[in-house]
């Protein structure tokens, strides 16, 4: 022992009673001269942690010997959760009989061991755990779904036979899963709840979407199901958004079901062509007011539109261009342009620059004369950061929008009213004289106003002779003050009066007309398209700063009413760029050293260097866009907004550095550790076990803790942008949460243009509804399925049940996904309990969604349960 004693000591105290036991091979004595010598440290939390992982590896060896010497002298007020779930997970069944007779009132015997048996298909562990434990009602249901995802007929037997179970939810499982025996055995031997003259429609309606066509013939075989005309509708939809022609024509063959719902329109957005033409050639009624020509054109599907141009162009709209255009289908576009007569949306444009596609931008100029090159289009492409756009715009612009009062215009004709936008019309004629005609649009309270206003055109040759004309008019009436004017004179005056009255009243009703038509479209489609918040909150990610919307309106309102002119519509705000916040985080620029580029994004990119000696991420705008001052005050405030976050779960910030305004530096700690998508992508690739461990559920935590904290701030802070992506680890593993400003990288994979990561967003940001904090809660949800299953969120969603199947289109998941009709998927080896918790999460409804307070006290709870 005195041997072994030097050689011991010639360790650190990293030497626990874990990695003893496995380097001695299970040695007994090692461990009780380790403990003698106080290792592992004295902390009665390290220490539970490192008894519990021997605990595991004695259970997993069956070392009866040396789990007797733990529980009893070194341990012995812990509860066995650790032994029994190894026991329960491994099927060591003579280790569990041995706990039961020696220890039982020192372990937990329900149901979350049974789940462990049953998911890990330990059968002779099941039928003991059967026998001798009691398993409370409430959890019942969860294990039913085990059991059948498992094809453990022998315990769901059990369970109906002893528990009130859901036995509509357990064949529906069943049915999803493919467990036939299962499904035949509730069949024949359950009573099924009824609803609608069968189980639950929406059963079935899934069924077909996920083209599980030998179920849906087994029950209606056995008059499990009597669908409605509108039952039998929906589900041939969803076949067809998935397109499963088999499905399709078993409903319309051997159901007589003639109406598809959203069929046509689904089959489209899908590119299924084959359903599409099924669907003509049997002549069903297209029950939906969408127009399948629009959708198909909006995901690109060529082939899709070229036939629904020949066959159904009765129920094609004037939107497919506009749809194909945002989109980025040239193709699409020019094949509609050549073979199609109706024009493109005047918002078109708007909606192209949004998204920065430059090309399409350019065509549409040259091809659609209907397309206006106006102030939306450029304010769009500028806000969004694509300066190519912008560029392109200033220099062809034939409209644009000035925030200033034409010249000659005295600011009282707002009369107290906010100007909103001029629109300037430029127009030479025939001779080379300019001339400009101008709406003023102005705005009190929710009502807008347009004031027409056309100053007179003249060249300096045609103002000398009115100025003389003018003189001489002014002698002659000085010196002929008491002739009257004749009769015809007067009549002549009046009636060109008259005229040029109605002229301008016309004029402004046609100009007005035009503005608030403009503007009506503009809106609704940035209704449709940009989120909607509440005042005072800030919002994150997608690429912009947080900005408080009540400031900005106030600064802009500020900024149109002073009358001033700041070319290129630059405006700064100098009270940010002299903020004392900002001021107090200033930096020497030269105790920075750049290192190399390890990320870049749309609006900038992050270098690693070093700070004060130590590793830090340095972040930077873009070359091209240092020189724009929109993009500096941007930075800026992303830096005061960083500099006042204090929390050990959210990147710190360490400063900012400048030179001039060119050339600003923020700096950061670096994780080295990379971000959680890449952990959990090689967690996939190495075929790491699904399911939660400590190490997941700590990372739920931490990132659950730095929503706390967002949403605790006042005003509310939303990230928005919440996805593994936006996730930073230490070399530890554990988590940081980032993302807050312009150096956001984006991922074409995982990205839409104009609306964020789009995988991770709540339904009610897709759909361009109000939404809070709870969209944030969403995609913590949906980090929570990438946790457990390490995959993409709906990777699982295929046109077909097989897992060959090809990935649903971006646009049919969306739709989905908004309408309930998809979720992200928890493997069968996470706790039920978490599943139905993380479930709450991504629920469509945010009121059922818990806040980010709750879900921190749940993961709380369930790690000092010692379940993980």
């Amino acid at each position: 022992m005195r041997l072994l004693g030097a050689f011991l000591d010639g360790f650190s105290d990293t030497l626990t009673l874990a990695r003893g036991y496995l380097l001695s091979d299970g040695s007994l004595r090692l461990l009780q001269y380790l403990a003698a010598h106080e290792r592992p440290t004295a902390d009665p939390v390290l220490r539970r942690w490192a008894l519990n992982d021997v605990v595991g590896y004695a259970v997993a060896k069956g070392d009866l010997e040396t789990l007797q010497w733990l529980l009893d002298s070194y341990m012995p007020d812990e509860f066995l959760t650790k032994a029994v779930a190894e026991a329960t997970s491994g099927g060591h069944l003579h280790v569990l009989e041995w706990l039961w007779a020696n220890y039982r009132s020192r372990g937990y015997w329900g149901a979350t061991e049974m789940e462990r048996a049953v998911r890990n298909k330990h059968s002779a562990v099941v039928a003991w755990l059967r026998d001798h434990t009691v398993l409370r009602p409430e959890f019942a249901d969860t294990l039913v779904d085990d059991a059948v995802c498992c094809g453990d007929l022998a315990t769901l037997q059990w369970l109906i036979e002893h528990f009130d179970v859901d036995t509509n939810e357990a064949l529906t499982v069943a049915s999803r899963q493919d467990q036939w025996d299962i499904v035949r055995w509730i069949v024949e031997n359950c009573k099924l709840v009824t609803h609608l003259g069968g189980p639950y429609s929406k059963d079935f309606d899934l069924a077909a979407g996920d083209g599980n066509l030998e179920f849906l013939k087994f029950a209606t075989s056995r008059k499990l199901w009597t669908p409605s005309t509108r039952d039998a509708s929906w589900m041939m939809s969803s076949a067809a958004a998935a397109g499963h022609l088999d499905v399709v024509k078993w409903l319309h063959e051997e159901l007589g079901t003639n109406s598809v719902d959203d069929g046509y329109v689904n089959a489209a957005m899908g590119g299924h062509l084959e359903v599409l033409k099924y669907l003509h050639e049997k002549h069903l009624r297209n029950g939906s007011k969408q127009s399948p020509m629009d959708v198909a054109a909006k995901s690109g599907f060529l082939d899709v539109v070229q036939w629904l141009h020949e066959n159904r162009s009765e129920e094609c709209t004037s939107a497919a261009m506009h749809h194909a255009a945002v989109n980025g289908h040239m193709d699409v576009v020019k094949w509609l342009h050549s073979h199609r007569s109706e024009g493109c949306k005047k918002t078109t444009l708007v909606r192209v620059a949004e998204v920065g596609n430059l090309e399409m931008v350019q065509w549409l100029h040259d091809n659609r004369r209907e397309v206006v090159l106006g102030p939306g289009a450029m304010d769009r492409a500028a806000t969004l950061g694509h300066l190519d756009v912008v560029k392109w715009l200033h220099e062809s612009r034939d409209q644009y929008n000035s925030s200033t009062l034409p010249p000659g215009v005295d600011s009282s004709v707002l009369n107290g009213a906010e100007l909103v936008a001029v629109e300037v019309t430029e127009t030479t004629a025939a001779d080379g004289t300019t001339s400009y005609s101008y709406a003023i649009i102005t705005k009190t309270g929710d009502t807008e106003q347009a004031i027409a206003w056309q100053p007179e055109t003249t060249t300096s040759t045609s103002r000398s002779a009115a100025s003389g004309a003018s003189s001489a008019l002014s002698d002659a009436n000085t010196s002929e003050s008491s002739n009257a004017l004749g009769m015809g004179a007067l009549a002549g005056i009046i009636a060109g009066a008259i005229v040029f009255i109605v002229v301008l009243f016309a004029f402004f009703i046609a100009q007005r007309r035009r503005i608030k038509r403009r503007l009506s479209e503009v809106d609704s489609v940035d209704l449709l398209e940009s989120p909607v918040v509440g005042k005072q909150t800030h919002i994150l990610g997608n690429g912009q700063s947080p900005v408080d919307t009540e400031y900005s309106r106030t600064t802009a309102a500020n900024s149109r009413s002073s009358g001033g002119s700041v070319p290129d519509g630059r405006r700064r705000r100098s009270t940010l760029w002299e903020d004392s916040v900002i001021v107090a985080a200033r930096i020497p620029i030269d105790r920075i050293g750049l290192g190399a580029i390890i990320n870049r994004g749309g609006f900038g990119e992050v270098y690693r260097g070093r700070y004060r000696d130590q590793d830090v991420a340095i972040k930077a705008l873009l070359p091209e866009k240092r020189k724009d001052l929109k993009y500096i005050e941007a930075f800026l405030g992303e830096v005061r907004l960083m500099a006042t976050m204090d929390h050990p779960q959210i990147v710190q910030f360490i400063g900012v550095a400048w030179e001039s305004l060119s050339d600003l530096y923020c700096v950061t700690e670096f994780m080295a550790g990379g971000d959680l998508r890449s952990l959990l992508k090689g967690y996939l690739a190495n075929g790491v076990p699904q399911g939660m461990d400590a190490t997941k559920v700590q990372i739920a935590y931490q990132v659950a803790h730095a929503l706390t904290y967002l949403h605790s701030l006042d005003p509310v802070v939303l990230h928005r942008d919440l996805k593994s992506g936006n996730i930073l680890l230490t070399t530890s593993l554990d988590a940081k949460l980032t993302d807050f400003g312009v150096s956001r990288v984006r991922s074409d994979a995982t990205m839409t243009a104009g609306v964020g990561s789009s995988l991770w967003m709540a339904p009610e940001v897709m759909m361009g509804k109000r939404y809070d904090q709870k969209a944030d809660v969403f995609s913590f949800g949906v980090v929570l399925s990438e946790l457990d299953t390490h995959e993409l969120p709906y990777s699982h969603a295929k046109e077909n049940s097989s897992d060959s199947g090809r990935p649903l289109p971006d646009t049919a998941v969306l739709q989905m996904v908004s309408l309930g009709k998809l979720s992200v998927r928890f493997s069968p080896y996470m706790d039920p309990d978490m599943v139905r918790f993380a479930k709450t999460c991504v629920s469509v409804d945010p009121t059922e969604r818990p806040t980010a307070a709750e879900v921190l006290y749940y993961l709380q709870v369930a790690a000092k349960s010692h379940r993980y």
